[in-house]
């Protein structure tokens, strides 16, 4: 087992690489996402948090682990606690301000400030069901290049160096999600939260973001091309490539509402942000829409 202890480092490439080395030496598979992925895959972003995908049934050994490597969780004092992001959400959620979001089952605060808004970075815990259902179980160790679902940050098929890019070689595996994996990922989120209050805002910005590397940057051409999506999505990043507006078009509504009728749509994360009134106006229900266009 690791023996790594936290001793207040600030978020840098070695620590992203102890957590996850920490995490799988206690039998802890765990994916990379949100800042430090999308850094990994080529986009100028400033990484503030580290946020790992672990199994569900996992969730309260990865806790115990990295509190016996001396990460806090201990609750934040009044004078701080907007200083902490995960926090500060759950009292957005408190005044009816909460939007769909990546939100942890747990974090920890890690050493640092982010300017300007100066929170302190967390390391972040989020279950693998309440957004990448679509994927197969996690594994430990490395992946090979061939695998359909994960790779490594190190992988030649990434833009780059750090930074932003891949890895350097000599950092130990550290897995992601696919690019196309996690574009199809944040489709079946705008669908699932398409009755929620900002439509699922946050998951059509994460596929904006790669729509830009892939298109107007080139990056992960090798990763994001027609061929690399399985065929239920094709038809919505076919029109991405056309539109950038998210859903591109009357397509990605169809996508959506076929899912719904389809029972392959948990339901959502954000209960409370949902809304009654129709979220595709204009249609009158979701079989009428798909007899309609077939």
């Amino acid at each position: 087992m690791s023996e790594f202890k936290y001793t207040g480092e600030e978020v840098t490439v070695e620590l992203v690489f102890n957590v996850a080395r920490l995490l799988e030496a206690n039998g802890i598979p765990c994916i990379l996402i949100n800042d430090c992925m999308h850094d990994i895959f080529g986009f100028d972003v400033a990484v503030t948090d580290i946020e790992f995908v672990i199994p569900d049934d996992l969730m309260d050994k990865a806790v115990d682990v990295l509190r016996a490597a001396d990460f806090a969780d201990d609750p934040i004092v009044p004078q701080g606690e907007l200083k902490c992001r995960p926090f500060r959400a759950l009292c957005e959620r408190a005044r009816g301000r909460d939007i769909t979001r990546f939100e942890p089952i747990h974090w920890f605060h890690l050493a640092g400030e982010d300017a300007p808004d100066e929170f302190h970075p967390e390391l972040c815990l989020h279950q693998k069901s309440d957004y990448f259902w679509n994927l197969p179980d996690l594994v430990l160790g490395p992946v090979n290049e061939n695998d359909p679902h994960f790779m490594l940050a190190t992988d030649r098929r990434l833009p780059g160096m750090m930074y932003y890019g891949r890895l350097n070689v000599d950092i130990p595996p550290i897995k992601v999600p696919r690019p196309a994996r996690y574009v199809e990922a944040m489709m079946l989120l705008c669908a699932r939260d398409a009755h929620t209050r900002d439509r699922g805002a946050q998951w059509a910005l994460e596929i904006q973001l790669l729509r830009d590397l892939y298109f107007d940057r080139g990056c992960l051409d090798e990763l994001l091309r027609m061929e690399c999506f399985y065929p239920q999505f094709q038809v919505w990043w076919e029109n991405l490539c056309e539109d950038d507006t998210m859903p591109a078009n009357e397509e990605g509504y169809v996508t959506a509402l076929r899912w719904m009728e389809e029972g392959y749509l948990p339901d959502t994360l954000f209960p409370w942000l949902c809304e009654e009134e129709d979220p595709f106006p204009g249609y009158n229900s979701p079989r009428a829409v798909i007899t309609e266009l077939a």
